[in-house]
């Protein structure tokens, strides 16, 4: 019997929990619908661990409290974009 697997896509309505990108091109909680638009695969050449910090909206809660607890994977995800974020301007 084959093994289904989740396809890796973008979630129909998911919304940004990174840092806020210098001249508005994303900010925190921005809510996404639709997909995202073509612009955001600038930033995800740019810091590909910004991807990660789009999250479907049923996962929000749990995002929220895992960027903010010390030692997590989505922690370490924000802080690198973060000082990426320095870094491009």
């Amino acid at each position: 019997m084959a093994v289904k697997r989740k396809s890796v896509t973008t979630p129909a309505t998911c919304v940004y929990l990174g840092p806020n990108i210098p001249g508005g091109a994303l900010q925190t909680n921005q809510v996404f619908r639709g997909g995202l638009p073509p612009w955001c695969e600038d930033w995800f050449g740019k810091i590909p661990e910004i991807r990660e910090l789009f999250v479907p909206v049923e996962e929000l809660g749990n995002m929220r409290k895992k960027i903010k607890e010390p030692g997590t994977n989505e922690s370490r995800l924000f802080s690198v974009v973060a000082r990426a974020l320095q870094e491009v301007k």
